[in-house]
């Protein structure tokens, strides 16, 4: 897994197993096969695609829209949008 501790700037996407301890200062988007472990904070919206994970120890200040991905939340979002479309784990 790779760590980022320094802050990106967004957009972003995130292709690789990621550990983001700074943060991203826009939208950051996890691209399917990617894991994203988020200890820093999102100042824009998160996009989990399908096919990715997200584990949000820290804060998404915009709206987390999971669109079949696998969304862990242990920190603080401000909003949560999940898609319509069955998943199974």
């Amino acid at each position: 897994m790779k760590l980022v501790a320094e802050s990106l700037v967004g957009p972003a996407i995130i292709r690789a197993d990621t550990r983001l301890t700074g943060g991203c200062t826009g939208d950051l988007t996890v691209a399917s096969g990617a894991t994203l472990e988020l200890d820093g904070e999102v100042a824009g919206n998160l996009m989990v695609c399908g096919g990715a994970q997200a584990i949000i120890k820290g804060a998404v200040h915009g709206t987390v829209f999971d669109e079949g991905g696998v969304v862990r939340v242990l920190g603080a979002v401000r909003r949560m949008w999940r898609s319509e479309q069955p998943r199974f784990v």
